[in-house]
C-alpha cells in the first residue's frame, strides 16, 4: 500500500480550545512550528479533557488501512490508552494495545514517535478519525494530553483531505 500523511496543524480547529500548564491555547495558537515534526508544525498544548481533533479523510471505495499516530508528549514519560486517549473511526472507538509517548519535556526540539493503533475499515466517501483527550490525571493530578504532529494510514486506495492550510499562517 501507500503511506498518505494527514497534518495535525491542518485539521479544522475553530472553536477548538486547548490549554497548557500555564496557558490557554485557542485555536491556531495551539499549532507552533518543530524542526523534528513532518511537516515542520505540530499541534500542543492539548492539556483538556475532551479536547478532539477530526480527521476527515475520503476513500474512493471501502477499503482496509493501517492508522500510525505520529505523537509525543512536553508532559514526561506517560502511557496512552483507550481508557485516557480514544481514537475512534466514523463514531466508533477503536481498541488498541497502550504505548509509550516518546518524552521531549520542556525540549524546544520536540520528540515523536510512531505509535501503530491497528488496521481499520474506511468506507466509501467520507471517513471521520477523532482523537479525543479523556480525563486522567498526568498533568499534575489534571487532563495532560500528547502533542500530535500526524495521522499517517497505509491504504491501497488513493485516499484524500481538505487541509485547513491557513492554520499555518503568520507562523
Amino acid at each position: 500500500g501507500n503511506e498518505f500523511v494527514f497534518e495535525a496543524e491542518y485539521v479544522n480547529l475553530t472553536e477548538k480550545m486547548g490549554a497548557g500548564p500555564s496557558n490557554i491555547a485557542f485555536e491556531t495558537s495551539m499549532v507552533i512550528p518543530g524542526k523534528n515534526a513532518s511537516n515542520g508544525y505540530f499541534l500542543t498544548d492539548l492539556n483538556k479533557t475532551d479536547l478532539y481533533f477530526d480527521f476527515v479523510i475520503t476513500a474512493p471505495e471501502a477499503t482496509k488501512a493501517t492508522l500510525t499516530l505520529r505523537m509525543g508528549s512536553q508532559i514526561g514519560s506517560v502511557e496512552l490508552n483507550p481508557d485516557i486517549f480514544d481514537v475512534a473511526v466514523n463514531d466508533e472507538s477503536i481498541a488498541y494495545a497502550p504505548f509509550k509517548l516518546s518524552d521531549s519535556g520542556s525540549s524546544v526540539d520536540k520528540t515523536f514517535g510512531d505509535y501503530n493503533v491497528g488496521t481499520i475499515d474506511l468506507v466509501a466517501g467520507e471517513n471521520t478519525i477523532c482523537l479525543t483527550i479523556l480525563e486522567n490525571e498526568y498533568l499534575n493530578g489534571g487532563t495532560g494530553g500528547p502533542i500530535i504532529d500526524c495521522v499517517k494510514l497505509n491504504s491501497d486506495v488513493e485516499l484524500t483531505w481538505t487541509p485547513v492550510t491557513t492554520n499555518t499562517d503568520g507562523k
